[in-house]
């Protein structure tokens, strides 16, 4: 008898990956602040995600793909809080989580990836805002105080792993070795406000406070 060999790649922990394609059906909703200070209206007012671009970068950081969605793109579901989900004793600061989108990717090539998910830029992203990770990240945003429904841009990112009870703080390394693969992501607000109420009945004279 012989050896056999096949043509593969490996990646970093040494599991082979096969030459071909995938196909990602992907998941996104948004994560509700556990903040009893967050009123109702406004939280509700911006949950939903009407654009969506995903970034996807290879293992080595360099940019894979940025496509943009609108709402036209993907279907939605509404859904409750997932019972996993810790409420405390004040409730959520929403009453629901958002309708959970839901896209299909196709022709990914096998490999590893990290994947992100930006909501409601409505706009489509710069080569220097995706041109690496950390660029990515600090995307900066302004608060708009005359269209509180205007500030619901969100940021997250994909993860193999479903448990909305557990998220993780960086976006993990995502293998992508087989025809088809199911991601998810939970994505949170990137811009928030947040109003400071102080008492200076009891200050001495000439002393004042200053917020920066």
């Amino acid at each position: 008898g012989g050896l056999f060999f096949s043509c593969v790649n490996e990646d970093m922990e040494g599991q082979a990956l096969l030459e071909g394609e995938s196909t990602l059906s992907v998941d996104i909703a948004f994560r509700p602040l556990n903040d009893p200070l967050t009123t109702r209206t406004a939280g509700d007012a911006i949950k939903h995600i009407n654009d969506l671009s995903i970034v996807i970068y290879k293992s080595d950081g360099t940019l894979h793909s940025c496509t943009r969605y609108t709402s036209s793109d993907f279907t939605t579901s509404e859904a409750d809080y997932p019972n996993s989900l810790p409420q405390g004793t004040d409730g959520f600061a929403e009453s629901k989580t958002c309708k959970t989108s839901t896209i299909t990717i196709p022709n990914i090539p096998y490999g590893k990836y990290r994947m992100y998910a930006v909501v409601n830029m409505n706009r489509t992203l710069t080569e220097a805002e995706t041109a690496s990770e950390e660029a990515l990240r600090a995307i900066p945003l302004t608060w708009n105080a005359k269209s509180i429904a205007s500030n619901n841009a969100m940021f997250g990112f994909f993860d193999t792993e479903a448990n909305k009870a557990t998220v993780k703080t960086a976006a993990p390394d995502i293998t992508i070795n087989a025809q088809a693969v199911s991601l998810h992501a939970w994505v949170k607000r990137a811009a928030s406000k947040v109003t400071v109420a102080y008492d200076g009945s009891n200050l001495y004279e000439n002393v004042y406070i200053y917020i920066h």
